[in-house]
């Protein structure tokens, strides 16, 4: 997972916006709710690709305990 989050961050960096959707999903066939991909996945869909659906879908896996699922949730819902 470690692996995915470092690609995931260059792919941010590179603008590869889609590639890193694929790979944040490909990480999350291992590790479903692994807070690193989400984190990344749904800043990617926010705010680079304006995806306000897709960016609540990943949010949605996050566990309720987590400080990103009150930290997104006034913006998503």
């Amino acid at each position: 997972i470690q692996s995915y989050d470092g690609l995931c961050k260059t792919l941010v960096l590179l603008e590869e916006f889609e590639d890193c959707i694929k790979w944040g999903d490909a990480a999350l066939n291992i590790k479903f709710k692994d807070e690193r991909i989400l984190k990344i996945l749904i800043e990617v869909c926010f705010y680079k690709l304006s995806d306000k659906p897709k960016a609540k879908s990943y949010w949605d896996n996050l566990k309720s305990s987590s400080y990103l699922k009150k930290k997104w949730g006034e913006k998503l819902l």
